[in-house]
């Protein structure tokens, strides 16, 4: 019986001594990457197909819709849009994606890896 009432008061201070401190924020290295062009900002549009289509919003997520929709954070870098995130597979349901794309802005028409995008 000692022993069992020994256990039980240990058993509190053993998982108490082992908690983790959530108290530190994570800054990552090279905040200077994690940029958004603000001209990307907006809903874009496929203008071949009318149905693949880019959300980017000002705060740092995407949403995009090609058939498979992905979503996540980007930001942008020497011509390039970085998506990380979460994308639907009709074989595997929900998984990691990360891509990059090269891109180019002209008034309202986005270019992205040859597709053309307005701006709507």
């Amino acid at each position: 019986m000692k022993k069992l009432l020994l256990i039980l008061l240990c058993l509190p201070m053993i998982f108490s001594s082992c908690s983790k401190e959530d108290d530190e924020t994570i800054q990552p290295n090279n905040t200077s990457a994690l940029s958004i062009d603000v001209n990307l900002v907006g809903y874009w549009l496929n203008t071949d197909t009318g149905e693949d289509s880019f959300i980017f919003g000002s705060n740092g997520e995407f949403y995009w819709d090609t058939g498979y929709h992905k979503w996540g954070s980007y930001w942008t870098e020497s011509g390039y849009i970085v998506l990380e995130g979460l994308s639907t597979s009709w074989q595997s349901g929900i998984v990691n994606y990360f891509g990059v794309l090269g891109y180019n802005i002209e008034g309202d028409e986005l270019t992205i890896s040859s597709n053309i995008y307005l701006k709507q």
